[in-house]
């Protein structure tokens, strides 16, 4: 699997095409490296079912609750209203 593609079942298991390196993985969060930029997964119980770097995929299982995408590099998920009085 070369493509990028996110493929979630029921909030229970993901499927991660693309994938180019794991920054950081735990039970409760995940950083995973995508052909499209970083990718942040949180959840519970989390685990790393399957991780094949030759063919870019991960399979991940657990209580899946978001995934999103820093705005850029090293920025953390912010809320409105951090970003709407942000110095």
């Amino acid at each position: 699997m070369d493509e990028y593609k996110i493929l979630m079942e029921g909030r229970k298991t993901l499927l991660i095409g693309g994938v180019t390196d794991v920054i950081a993985f735990s039970e409760d969060h995940a950083e995973i490296e995508t052909a499209l930029g970083s990718l942040q997964i949180s959840g519970h119980t989390l685990h790393m079912d399957r991780l094949d770097l030759e063919k870019k995929e991960a399979h991940l299982s657990g209580q899946i609750d978001s995934l999103w995408y820093p705005d850029s590099a090293g920025d953390e998920k912010k809320g409105f209203f951090s970003r709407l009085f942000a110095k």
